[in-house]
């Protein structure tokens, strides 16, 4: 399966993905679709979903992550709450509690 452990939690994290979904077939599918010849498209899809996302929100989440494996918990809810910290001062939180506040589709700039 390509969403498992770490790849999974990941995706859930970044890509909007639920892990419920790998049961209901939804990443199944998709995983289906990219050996079915449509990697390219899948990556394109990816890429761009990615880039208009709340970058720097993802690279916090991909240090957390790391961080989990191979620290210690103390140190990881540390890192945590430093990551939280330093994103809450940016561009995209504020647009992200605006556009949740409006009931709008939010638009990030990775600032």
């Amino acid at each position: 399966m390509l969403y498992g452990g770490l790849g999974l939690a990941l995706a859930s994290a970044v890509a909007d993905a639920r892990p419920d979904a790998v049961e209901d077939g939804g990443l199944a599918a998709e995983e289906a679709r990219v050996g079915g010849g449509v990697a390219a498209d899948a990556v394109e899809r990816a890429e761009q979903q990615l880039a208009a996302g709340p970058t720097r929100s993802y690279a916090g989440t991909k240090r957390a992550l790391n961080q989990m494996l191979y620290g210690n918990l103390e140190s990881q809810l540390e890192l945590e709450a430093d990551i939280q910290h330093e994103l809450f001062r940016t561009n995209d939180v504020t647009e992200g509690v605006s556009a949740f506040v409006q009931k709008r589709q939010p638009s990030f700039t990775g600032s």
